[in-house]
């Protein structure tokens, strides 16, 4: 059976560690501690201890989890950024239903609405955020000029 662990704190993230967790080589402890660290929330699904898909979320600031939400700041809002599954677990339907905890996770805190980012050929990615009922707001594109990345927002 799936279980579902938020992480806010580097501390349950070193107890999970502890307690035998095992977040794959998909997973970039250091990353992750870096971003809790600054705020984000993790919602991670294990089977028994072995990650098997994650994706970060914040309430007060998008940017921390994608730079592509410095434009969007929704003051009801909350936002959800990177989502990885892993490939062994594929096809489970893990996606939709962290996608859906997450929402209700933030209607528990008062946000009324939630953005999350994707790429635009990303057909995985998108039949899940549809089958939450997510729609498109805007779209836009990451530029990299000489190590510099820029990040266009297409106005709504």
């Amino acid at each position: 059976d799936p279980t579902l662990i938020i992480i806010h704190l580097s501390s349950e993230l070193d107890n999970l560690i502890q307690n035998g967790f095992n977040f794959g080589p998909y997973q970039d402890l250091y990353d992750i501690r870096k971003l809790l660290n600054e705020g984000a929330i993790l919602f991670c699904v294990f089977f028994g201890k072995n990650w098997a898909h994650s994706s970060w979320a914040s309430i007060d600031n998008g940017s921390r989890i994608d730079p592509f939400f410095g434009k969007l700041q929704d003051q009801n809002g909350g936002y959800i950024g990177t989502c990885s599954t892993n490939p062994d677990c594929r096809g489970l339907g893990l996606y939709p239903y962290v996608l859906s905890k997450i929402c209700e996770f933030f209607e528990i805190r008062g946000k009324t609405s939630a953005l999350i980012s994707t790429a635009k050929n990303n057909a995985p990615s998108i039949k899940g955020i549809s089958k939450v009922g997510f729609f498109i707001y805007s779209d836009g594109y990451n530029l990299n000029l000489a190590g510099c990345k820029f990040w266009v927002v297409n106005e709504p």
